[in-house]
């Protein structure tokens, strides 16, 4: 059944009662917030209603009520008032993307400032998606039979590789590999550059496809790794300070560098996501992220990590000016 105004107004004012404290929150007060328009016996029904709904618990018998994980989901996604983001805070973020010299370098920017603004742990990932193409790439002549090579790709992350190869490497040949470059990698989706793709390019190569063997093997692994989310996390030691016991503070930091946290990472909106997990260890945090996009597509993340008593008026709007910056920097350095 669906909740009435009236609870929704209850567990508006519990959860940002107990975001604001710490404490339980009791009738008795929010009989005041009401300026009392409801009766104190009515707000204690309304209050054993949304506990009987799992939205809030009554830590013991003589407390007032503190929501939920999912209480706070509820107030998070339907009830929350967000706070306009000051001009100060927009200009001070504005400097920072346009002071970047990469795409990289001004998502790591992201979130050391996420962290410092937030007082909490901060991540970001690097773009990657489908719509992430290899733009350029470029080889230099370093020996007789060595070379580098630099591949760029379309959002602006540049990548050198230097490679050993099976034999003495002529003009000739190099001009063979970077014909057969321009014309096989440049403006292909990372995602397509497979190993079974590169093998067919090395094939055309004929006499030469020996000789460029290590570099095919090179160019696979850094292609890889150029699809594969980089993960940005600044503020670790926030989270002791957030968390609400050390318990969850040290779940919150395994979580961090887990195969399972990336996944999470996985940009799945432009709007703010937030994640109070049900792991009974993570109860006490929660995750707020959104993701930023290029060309129409989702690119990667950014978010904080902090105790569930986060300051979420102030961090989503922040989040999504973030976004929207990151968003602009790329769609005007690509554009160039």
């Amino acid at each position: 059944m669906e909740l009435n105004p009236r609870k929704l107004a209850v567990l508006s004012l519990i959860a940002k009662g107990y975001l604001r404290t710490g404490e339980p929150v009791g009738s008795k007060s929010l009989v005041s917030e009401l300026d009392g328009a409801v009766s104190s016996a009515t707000i204690r029904n309304d209050m054993a209603e949304l506990e009987r709904r799992g939205l809030l618990y009554q830590p013991h018998t003589s407390a007032g009520r503190i929501p939920t994980a999912a209480g706070m989901r509820l107030y998070t996604e339907r009830l929350l008032k967000k706070r306009r983001l000051s001009r100060e805070r927009r200009e001070v973020i504005d400097s920072l993307i346009s002071g970047a010299h990469s795409v990289e370098g001004a998502v790591s920017a992201v979130s050391s400032a996420l962290a410092d603004a937030s007082n909490c742990v901060s991540f970001s990932t690097a773009p990657t998606g489908r719509a992430v193409t290899l733009k350029q790439i470029d080889f230099i002549k370093t020996g007789s039979s060595s070379m580098i090579f630099v591949v760029v790709t379309e959002t602006g992350i540049i990548k050198s590789v230097f490679v050993n190869l099976f034999g003495a490497l002529t003009d000739e040949a190099l001009s063979a590999l970077s014909k057969a470059a321009e014309q096989k990698l440049e403006g292909v989706p990372l995602c397509d550059i497979t190993p079974p793709y590169l093998q067919t390019m090395a094939a055309e190569l004929t006499d030469c496809s020996l000789l460029f063997s290590p570099f095919f093997e090179a160019l696979s692994k850094t292609v890889s790794e150029l699809s594969s989310p980089e993960v940005f996390v600044k503020g670790q030691a926030n989270i002791f300070g957030a968390a609400q016991s050390a318990r969850a503070a040290q779940s919150a930091l395994n979580m961090l560098s887990s195969a399972q946290f990336v996944d999470l990472l996985a940009p799945k909106s432009s709007s703010v996501s937030i994640v109070i997990p049900d792991d009974e260890a993570l109860s006490s945090t929660a995750l707020l992220y959104t993701g930023y996009r290029f060309s129409g597509e989702l690119m990667g993340s950014i978010g904080v990590l902090g105790s569930y008593r986060l300051d979420y008026e102030g961090i989503i709007p922040m989040l999504e000016y973030f976004s929207a910056s990151l968003e602009n920097m790329l769609k005007n350095r690509l554009s160039n």
